[in-house]
């Protein structure tokens, strides 16, 4: 029996085993292989607590600069500003 053999006798052994796997079909042994999808990203609590922080400091130059060195979070912020109720700012 040559590895390559018995390498696949083991690979058909563990997909036997484990019925949650689709069988592989095309012969492509990384056919089955779950694709990685990322989480969407989302703005950090820290980074909000800072926004408002920047916020209450009434310094629209510095909250401007801070916003620009962060453009993923900048429309989450935004909409946290614009949806604000009770907040003293």
């Amino acid at each position: 029996m040559s590895n390559d053999h018995y390498a696949r006798e083991i690979i058909k052994r563990w997909e036997y085993e484990d019925r949650r796997r689709p069988a592989r079909t095309d012969g492509d042994p990384m056919s089955n292989i779950l694709t990685f999808r990322p989480r969407p990203y989302r703005t950090p609590e820290a980074t909000i607590d800072a926004f408002w922080y920047l916020v209450r400091l009434n310094d629209p130059d510095r909250l401007k600069a801070w916003l620009a060195a962060r453009p993923k979070d900048a429309p989450t912020l935004l909409e946290l500003y614009e949806g604000r109720q009770n907040v003293i700012a």
